[in-house]
């Protein structure tokens, strides 16, 4: 399987399909979806197999930061470093934009994005559990380094 990543910050109908089959019991309104493409250094980032959407990475700068808002890969196509490729080119295109660290925030239902995260460097800054989900937020952030 050859994966190839690419940017395509207006796909945001394909986000919204995808994030909904990537992402357990989740909905992505399309008005949510088109605010955040309007905020500063939107990127959007799928990863292809073929001409098959399998992944995705999205997020924009929040204060001086990138903030991952959005990332997944099909359950099928997991455990290929799929959810790598897309980190590490996240993470180039941050520094390119002379941002100095990525922050991003998952829930203890998603186990395999906090298990990667950790993996790539990132440090779990904040933790607060939402009752009405009765999950935990995970805060998290990375240090670029050049």
């Amino acid at each position: 399987m050859k994966i190839i990543v690419k940017q395509e910050n207006f796909a945001l109908n394909e986000l919204k399909k995808l994030a909904e089959s990537c992402l357990s019991k989740y909905k992505l309104p399309v008005k949510k979806a088109i605010e955040r493409a309007k905020r500063k250094d939107f990127t959007l980032l799928f990863a292809f197999n073929g001409k098959k959407r399998i992944g995705f990475i999205a997020g924009y700068a929040e204060k001086r930061k990138m903030h991952i808002w959005l990332f997944g890969v099909l359950k099928k196509n997991r455990g290929k470093g799929i959810g790598s490729k897309l980190l590490n080119r996240f993470h180039s295109i941050s520094l390119k934009k002379d941002y100095k660290s990525v922050t991003t925030i998952t829930f203890n239902k998603y186990k395999e994005k906090l298990i990667l995260s950790l993996k790539h460097g990132y440090r779990i800054t904040g933790l607060k559990h939402i009752h009405a989900k009765n999950d935990d937020t995970i805060f998290l952030e990375k240090v670029l380094k050049k």
